[in-house]
């Protein structure tokens, strides 16, 4: 059986605990619980909302800005955010990504996705064996053909690599009806 004693012993604990948490500590021990919804094809959960890297990850290694990163990056993950979705076309922001999930330890919580934008297949394969290197990783969980560009050429190519297992899931991105 709970006791009083007990009780009021653990709450006195946990209050002791949560005073010596800073505001942001506190904001994110009282934030409610990250939004999911499943992936139809496997019923995975991941959460609704993630971080993009255009623009916002062109930045230098060691610079201020990545400074500022480095600490955007651990707020996502401790506030509970998972996907991170980057392309090879962001100016640097694969590396950039790459370094931030790897030096931070990570990788294995991220849902990564990125993308392939390249016109022929040997262009396609380069620039993924690029993706992989500057993101630290051997695969991804998400690989889309970016806005449907040369999508006949490398749409059989990132199923390929899903077969292989170096994704988990394999998308498009589009933004206008141009090339539907």
């Amino acid at each position: 059986m709970y006791s009083r004693r007990r009780f009021l012993a653990a709450t006195l604990t946990a209050a002791a605990g949560a005073s010596l948490l800073g505001p942001r500590d506190r904001a994110l021990a009282a934030a409610p619980a990250m939004s999911t919804r499943p992936i139809p094809s496997t019923g995975e959960r991941i959460p609704v909302i993630g971080a993009g890297t255009s623009g916002s990850y062109e930045a230098e290694i060691g610079s201020p800005k990545y400074g500022q990163l480095q600490e955007t990056i651990k707020v996502f993950f401790e506030g509970g955010g998972t996907v991170f979705d980057t392309s090879p076309n962001y100016a640097g922001a694969d590396a950039v990504l790459g370094r931030l999930l790897h030096d931070g330890g990570w990788r294995e919580r991220c849902f990564l996705a990125t993308k392939i934008a390249a016109d022929s297949l040997e262009e396609a394969q380069a620039q993924w064996a690029k993706s992989l290197r500057d993101l630290h990783s051997e695969r991804v969980e998400l690989l889309q053909v970016h806005n449907l560009r040369a999508w006949r050429i490398q749409l059989p190519y990132a199923r390929a690599l899903k077969e292989q297992g170096k994704t988990r899931y394999v998308g498009i991105t589009h933004y206008t009806d141009a090339g539907l």
